[in-house]
């Protein structure tokens, strides 16, 4: 089978795969969501209250400058009659993993059916929805601190399941950094459309959680004038009415609305700079840097296995940028008075990192650094399979915290055993 294939065949390809990408998400995702929702003064409760007092008061209690998360809780509340707060925070969680799930699946999918003419079809579909899920699964690798019970102090978490607001996040991050890196490798300049649909995509980022906008922004501008130095091409519509100026707009009035005026995070909270700081509190701070590089261990391989191939690729670099300000963030700032153990920053870099780990695939799989010939056999160089043998570490990572959440659900485990 070659990769021309109609709409009508992929769609039909595609059909039994996503049904059951949707399936396999609500098993895998909805019980640790579901342990959350109706736990007291966890993330979840939090915010779902704040969306029941919103819509039943108009005044949101403890109230916070991204709301979409909120609003789709009072939309699912208000749509299927009979059910309670929670469980319309449950309903949005699950939307949340499978609008994830689908983001990840047609983006490989699209990719491993122009790279690889064997896999159009059926074999092309699994991969992609494998590949989709353990983006979903994967953690910092965390073996060597199994026996303490210590999975995520210290680490820079990739997919975690006790905040509303970063699951919500993650969907439009992922589009949100395409069409940004869009803007680098200029094929054709954008349309209209693309570039309404790329603000659309920014403003929903930004209003979801502003954690990665505040470190794409800043990314962008430096790369973007690194761009202009070396005079490559650059969709300057794109990037400048698609991404920039929409998600300054938001992220400025949100910084506004947080820490000026008469807010009360304004009067009790500001930015301020403390290295390591919050990162490793419980902990010390050479443990936290270990761990730094045990959460970037399958990009970071990518990236200097593959050095000549990999500081050519501007999706790749603009990433590790993207990721380097974040970690910033998270290890560098925290937030003063009653919040500045928090870890807000975290989210940053949390995001980023998926992104990263997202782009790093792209990149051995447009790079054919894995190759799927079409005899259906498959070859790879040492140093890829060096590196899928640590992503295989992250997701094994991955599958001991989501184990742990499911056991909860089901009260064999308590999550407080963790840390």
């Amino acid at each position: 089978m070659t990769s021309a294939l109609s709409r009508s065949e992929r769609f039909k390809t595609d059909l039994p795969w996503v049904s059951l990408l949707v399936v396999l998400c609500v098993l895998l995702f909805g019980p640790p969501s579901y342990v959350d929702v109706y736990e007291p003064n966890s993330d979840f409760s939090n915010h779902i209250r704040r969306a029941q007092t919103w819509a039943e008061t108009g005044t949101m209690f403890e109230p916070v400058p991204h709301v979409l998360y909120h609003t789709l809780v009072i939309v699912a509340h208000t749509i299927v009659s009979g059910i309670d707060w929670p469980t319309a925070g449950w309903i949005v969680n699950v939307g949340c993993y499978v609008l994830l799930a689908l983001v990840l699946y047609f983006v490989f999918r699209r990719t491993l059916s122009a790279t690889f003419d064997s896999l159009s079809g059926h074999t092309g579909a699994l991969i992609a929805l494998v590949i989709a899920l353990s983006l979903m699964i994967v953690e910092p690798i965390t073996i060597t601190s199994w026996t303490s019970r210590n999975i995520i102090r210290g680490y820079t978490s990739i997919n975690v399941y006790h905040n509303p607001t970063i699951l919500i996040l993650k969907p439009f991050a992922v589009l949100l950094f395409l069409y940004a890196a869009r803007a680098f490798d200029v094929i054709r300049a954008a349309s209209w459309g693309s570039i309404a649909a790329a603000a659309v995509v920014s403003v929903l980022a930004a209003v979801a959680k502003p954690s990665y906008t505040i470190a794409l922004l800043p990314a962008l501008v430096l790369f973007g004038a690194y761009w202009m130095l070396r005079k490559r091409p650059l969709d300057w519509r794109l990037l400048l009415i698609g991404v920039l100026m929409p998600s300054a707009i938001i992220v400025g009035s949100q910084y506004l609305a947080e820490f000026t005026g008469t807010s009360a995070n304004a009067e009790s909270s500001s930015i301020v700079f403390m290295p390591l700081y919050v990162m490793s509190v419980g902990i010390s701070k050479g443990v936290v840097v270990m761990r730094f590089f045990f959460s970037v261990a399958f990009p970071l391989s990518v990236y200097l296995l593959n050095f000549r191939r990999a500081r050519q690729s501007s999706a790749l670099n603009l990433a590790w940028l993207v990721f380097l300000v974040a970690a910033f963030y998270a290890y560098f700032l925290a937030e003063s008075g009653a919040r500045i153990e928090h870890g807000n920053f975290f989210w940053g870099a949390q995001a980023s990192l998926l992104l990263l780990f997202i782009t790093s695939l792209l990149f051995v799989l447009r790079e054919r650094l894995l190759d799927f010939p079409a005899d259906g056999s498959l070859t790879m160089k040492k140093r890829t399979f060096l590196s899928l043998a640590l992503y295989g570490l992250h997701l094994v990572s991955g599958l001991l915290l989501l184990l742990i959440y499911i056991e909860g659900f089901f009260g064999r485990t308590n999550m407080n055993n963790w840390g």
